[in-house]
């Protein structure tokens, strides 16, 4: 109010300063117009003045009204706490009064809210989903391990057997051989009663005049025994400069003997056996006999044929020797070839000139030993290393030697 009062004083001082001047230029005796007339423009301009001055007075009391009607200074004294947290997160003043109770009360977040809040869910979506994926790799992890032990305790296990089996099989073919056979050495010297007999051929199919006395093998074979033990048994074989020396069996058919012993144990080393097709009446008679055995990987049984493939090992060791009913019969070798395992090559009811041209058409060896069909042969049989194919070795008879 005071600086209406000042203004109204102010209004007052200049219509009395005026009201001079006219009285001063009446006394002249001069009437200014202009004077008259800027007079006017002062009166209207103070009344002009003297308005806006109540307006602002009017302006000034309002809000003073309004103080007394709502308790401003409760709702503000609440606020300030969150128009200082709102301050501290958008880092710029914050307005006071209601809008800044609106402001910083309000539910909706701030764009720097959202965003953090966006990157703290997709990173724990992220972390989620790595904590799955680790999840599944342990369980992986976990069933390959589980399944790789299994497969090597079953490898394991089975060759444990197999070693057994081995361990088995020769250990009762020693004990046979120590207690019924006693084998000495060869000799080129007319050991045998029937080293003139008709049976020595020529080696050299160009050389028919050259003859020689087959090596006779010195052994002693108690077939009466072994025939007791097995009444399959059906001769003796023995082939030198290998591991062959086995009794021989023939059983009904191929297949008993492929995983039973001599001595009928179930072993998966077997026996050696000649074919279940042979005359049993008539054994090494027919033009061919045919034996078969395994090729075991601790080098038992007919795994020794393989040496075979070289010709020169069938240069230092040509014989095999059979024993049957106390007579020796010695055969030359004279073919090998390894061939896929079609009927033709252990059929002994294949035809015989059939028989022979099949062997002459795959024979590795270049010796030139002659063979007819008035010749009596036999054929080993067994598998190659890893048993796709078969080692197939041909031997034909020159001597009989008795033993009585």
């Amino acid at each position: 109010m005071g600086k209406v009062d000042d203004n109204n004083e102010q209004i007052e001082e200049v219509e009395r300063l005026l009201k001079e001047l006219l009285k001063s230029d009446e006394k002249a005796g001069q009437q200014d117009a202009e004077v008259v007339e800027m007079m006017d423009l002062l009166r209207k301009k103070l009344d002009a003045a003297q308005g806006s001055a109540a307006e602002e007075t009017v302006e000034n009391e309002e809000p003073a009204e309004k103080s007394a009607e709502e308790p401003v200074v409760e709702e503000t004294i609440d606020v300030k706490p969150q128009k200082e947290k709102t301050k501290k997160i958008e880092g710029k003043p914050v307005a006071t009064g209601k809008k800044a109770v609106k402001k910083t009360t309000g539910a909706e977040p701030s764009k720097h809210e959202q965003v953090k809040s966006g990157g703290n869910e997709q990173k724990e979506q992220g972390d989620n989903e790595v904590s799955r994926k680790g999840l599944a790799g342990t369980l992986i992890r976990k069933a390959v391990f589980c399944t790789s032990l299994g497969v090597f305790a079953f490898a394991l296990t089975s060759l444990l057997i197999l070693l057994w089996g081995y361990y088995i099989s020769e250990r009762e073919y020693a004990q046979l051989n120590e207690e019924y056979v006693v084998i000495g050495e060869t000799s080129t010297s007319g050991g045998g009663k029937n080293e003139n007999s008709e049976n020595v051929v020529s080696v050299s199919a160009n050389d028919a005049d050259t003859s020689y006395t087959v090596p006779f093998l010195e052994i002693s074979v108690d077939e009466r025994k072994l025939r007791a033990l097995n009444e399959d048994y059906a001769f003796y074989i023995v082939v030198p400069g290998t591991n062959v020396q086995y009794p021989v069996v023939q059983g009904d058919d191929n297949n008993h003997y492929l995983r039973y012993t001599y001595s009928n144990q179930e072993n998966t080393a077997g026996a050696i056996e000649v074919d279940y097709r042979t005359d049993r009446d008539n054994y090494l008679k027919a033009f061919k006999t045919i034996i078969l055995g395994h090729n075991r990987q601790d080098g038992s049984m007919f795994s020794d044929m393989a040496q075979y493939v070289d010709e020169s090992f069938r240069d230092e060791n040509p014989y095999i020797y059979i024993i049957l009913g106390e007579q020796e019969y010695v055969y030359e070798v004279f073919a090998f070839y390894e061939m896929s395992p079609i009927a033709i090559c252990y059929n002994p009811n294949t035809d015989d000139a059939t028989y022979l041209d099949f062997i002459e058409e795959n024979n590795t060896y270049t010796g030139g030993i002659e063979v007819t069909l008035s010749d009596h042969i036999i054929t080993l049989y067994t598998c190659n290393e890893d048993s796709s194919m078969r080692y197939l070795i041909h031997a034909v008879l020159r001597e009989v030697y008795d033993l009585s």
